[in-house]
């Protein structure tokens, strides 16, 4: 899965179409405005309705500092992000 952040969606827009023609990834685009905490939450929220999220890893621009949705996991490794086949 990939998700799409972006504080005004229709930046992703065409390049969600674009990945949907890729059927073996699914794509969603996720509205995430810093400018609040409230703003935040609400982001939070929609991730977490999403049913399809097993691991949601949080990488800071250094890529030190992960953080996940459930407690008791295990920092993922490359493997982990390599394409099945």
């Amino acid at each position: 899965m990939l998700i799409l952040a972006d504080r005004f969606v229709t930046n992703f827009q065409n390049l969600a179409q674009g990945l949907s023609s890729h059927p073996e990834i699914n794509v969603k685009v996720l509205a995430l405005s810093l400018l609040s905490f409230a703003y935040v939450r609400q982001a939070a929220d929609v991730l977490n309705s999403w049913d399809d999220i097993r691991i949601l890893p949080y990488c800071s621009t250094t890529m030190r500092s992960w953080h996940f949705r459930m407690p008791g996991l295990t920092k993922p490794s490359k493997a982990d992000f390599r394409p099945t086949t």
